[in-house]
């Protein structure tokens, strides 16, 4: 399954190399997870949460760099993705779908900090990418 919305939603930008290679990167990271089973999503929605601290850093920097449309398009991107595992799963227990509402909030924040690991500390990006790094993800090389 292959997701290119990421590259829909490139704005204009003075820093096109950049900019393409960031897209380029979230959308293998798209793919990457749109690849996972259910039970590697059940999986990731188990693993402790990212702290409250790195998510705030996050959403401050998203706002800052004005990255609000394009984070709207990597939220929608990723809720697709998550509704997809979900209908292949049979009727979920709530313990099920909480875990299953971790995990996407997981990969939401994994795919948020690819969007904006330009301005965000490696120790923040590499805190928020951690959920999926035991899951084949290898990440992408930094920016040029």
């Amino acid at each position: 399954m292959r997701l290119d919305a990421a590259q829909n939603c490139l704005l204009n930008s003075s820093a096109k190399r950049v900019e393409e290679f960031r897209f380029s990167c979230l959308d293998a990271f798209l793919d990457f997870i749109a690849d996972l089973s259910a039970d590697e999503w059940l999986a990731i929605g188990a693993a402790p949460p990212v702290d409250a601290r790195t998510v705030a850093i996050l959403e401050a920097t998203l706002a800052v760099q004005r990255l609000q449309v394009d984070s709207w398009c990597v939220r929608d991107d990723v809720e697709t993705l998550a509704v997809l595992v979900r209908s292949s799963l049979p009727p979920p227990t709530l313990r099920v779908h909480h875990a299953m509402e971790r995990a996407r909030l997981s990969a939401e924040r994994a795919a948020l900090a690819i969007l904006a690991r330009r301005w965000l500390a490696r120790s923040d990006v590499a805190d928020l990418l951690s959920p999926f790094s035991s899951r084949r993800w290898v990440g992408c090389a930094r920016a040029p």
